[in-house]
């Protein structure tokens, strides 16, 4: 089944069917919030961590990780991810994505839509201000419920 978008005040609100739950994706100016259903069949990793830091060693609370596929996707379930949507995460005072916000298909769950080509997600870290202090390509792995990006 086709998801749903509505749009209204600069929120846009994403909705479809997800081994019959809701997924939703609010997305704002500047800012996304991701809102996952439960893991599907071949369920999601919850992505947490990272203690990010500015050059100085400080904390990067406040900053922002964004988190985007490198090429459109379909999921183990059916699913289309396409690698037009950048998701962002509000890091805590730690310089932490927090527990239970950010859920990703493991890319072993993917299959890209270019023959060829393997899925890895973008990520980079922000400070509060907006500047740029850390990026890397990250394979989500397979095999456990959760993914500490420290690790990463």
């Amino acid at each position: 089944m086709a998801a749903n978008r509505l749009t209204q005040s600069g929120v846009s609100v994403l909705t479809g069917p997800q081994n019959g739950q809701p997924n939703i994706r609010i997305t704002e100016v500047g800012v996304s919030v991701l809102f996952n259903s439960a893991p599907g069949t071949c369920g999601y990793v919850n992505v947490f961590g990272g203690a990010f830091q500015d050059p100085s060693g400080n904390s990067l609370n406040g900053g922002t990780l964004t988190v985007q596929l490198n090429v459109d996707a379909n999921t183990c379930d059916n699913l289309q991810k396409s690698a037009n949507v950048l998701d962002r995460v509000t890091l805590d005072a730690n310089g932490n994505v927090p527990t239970g916000i950010l859920n990703l298909y493991p890319n072993a769950k993917l299959s890209a839509d270019v023959q060829g080509n393997n899925t890895i997600y973008y990520m980079k870290a922000y400070t509060a201000k907006g500047l740029l202090v850390w990026q890397k390509n990250v394979t989500v792995p397979t095999g456990s419920a959760s993914f500490n990006l420290i690790n990463a």
